[in-house]
Parts: C-alpha cells; sequence; structure tokens
C-alpha cells in the first residue's frame, strides 16, 4: 500500500513537471499581425493610426507606459504643477508618511488612474459586435 502511494506520488509529481515545462507562454517574437512595418521588422511608429470600420482610432493592442507610477509629472518642472492647497495638504502628508495609505500597501487595487500607469502591459481589445472595448490588465490586480 505504502509503495503504490509512493509511485503515484511520483508519477503524479512528474506529470506536473511536464505540463509546467510550457507555462512561460511569453511571446518574445511574436509580431502582431496589422502593425505596419518597414523592410527592417520593426513596428512602423510614424505611420498614421488603425482606423475601426466606423473611422474611430483604433487603440487595440498592447500598451505599456513606464516611468510614469509614482510621479506623473516627472516630466514637468517643479513651477508647473499647481495644486489646490487641499491636494497640496494630502500630497505633502503622504510624502511624509512614505504613502502609508497607498492602496497597494494593503493589497487593495490601486484604481483606474494607477493600473494604466503601471509598468506591466496591459491589453485593449476592441470587440466591433456588440461594440464592447475590454481591458485586460497583466498585473497589479488582486
Amino acid at each position: 500500500m505504502e509503495k503504490t502511494f509512493l509511485t503515484r506520488m511520483i508519477a503524479w509529481t512528474a506529470l506536473l513537471l511536464i505540463f509546467a515545462l510550457p507555462s512561460p507562454a511569453q511571446w518574445v517574437n511574436y509580431k502582431t499581425p496589422g502593425i505596419p512595418r518597414p523592410p527592417d521588422g520593426k513596428p512602423n511608429l510614424s505611420a498614421p493610426a488603425p482606423r475601426t470600420a466606423d473611422g474611430r482610432p483604433d487603440i487595440s493592442g498592447i500598451w505599456r507606459v513606464n516611468g510614469y507610477q509614482y510621479n506623473i509629472g516627472k516630466d514637468l518642472k517643479a513651477g508647473d504643477i499647481v495644486m489646490l492647497p487641499e491636494a497640496q495638504a494630502i500630497y505633502d502628508e503622504r510624502r511624509k508618511t512614505n504613502s502609508f495609505d497607498n492602496p497597494w500597501a494593503r493589497c487593495f487595487p490601486g484604481g483606474v488612474p494607477r493600473a494604466f500607469l503601471s509598468p506591466d502591459p496591459f491589453k485593449i481589445l476592441y470587440i466591433p459586435v456588440p461594440q464592447v472595448t475590454v481591458i485586460l490588465f497583466e498585473a497589479v490586480q488582486t
């Protein structure tokens, strides 16, 4: 009986390891169809924006924003950001407490602005019928 149990455990472990092999499913060399590319194969960033069938800009695809997660005004000068006194007080308090009340500190979702500014990629899917836009976030969700 004990030998049978050990044999089964080894078999299940081997099976799990075999199925775990393809788990890193990142498509490093996958080229998204429909993106205009010059002969060198890189995306043409100066090409006109793609359009949906009704003529609106098609923002479908994988998006990634780098560097603005903790400071959306990082490219601005100190005097360019003007806050209301109430907002300045909240900002100063959060700087003083090292953002202790940050939702991520308690494993809560960060909300819409922060989710879009995360350095992790997100994907926008536009489904023309029944006109639905779906946004899938790679990380930062609970």
